[in-house]
């Protein structure tokens, strides 16, 4: 292995660990903030009463991730088409000139 192959791979495995590591210090502190606060459930619940809840209706959550979803690209998909013809309008536009 070339020397350069070892630093992209090295590269790679810094930017998957600091990933991780973000994602997990994050969870620490949600779980953390809700425990050392004293947070009621209702307000911001706990890393593990999330996963037990979405664990006991997973069907349905997923289905509503999938309505989420492609509202999500519809309405961007529709940002991009209202933005692209408001730009090409005011770029030809002769009294902005």
């Amino acid at each position: 292995m070339s020397d350069n192959q070892g630093q992209e791979t090295q590269s790679r495995l810094a930017t998957v660990g600091l990933s991780v590591l973000g994602a997990v210090v994050a969870l620490a502190a949600w779980w953390g903030s809700v425990e050392v606060f004293h947070v009621r459930s209702l307000f911001v619940p706990s890393p593990p009463e999330v996963v037990e809840e979405f664990l006991k209706l997973p069907g349905y959550l997923m289905k509503q991730v999938w309505v989420t979803l492609t509202e999500v690209v519809v309405g961007f998909a529709l940002a991009i088409v209202v933005g692209v013809a408001l730009g090409v309008t005011l770029a030809s536009s002769r009294v902005l000139k």
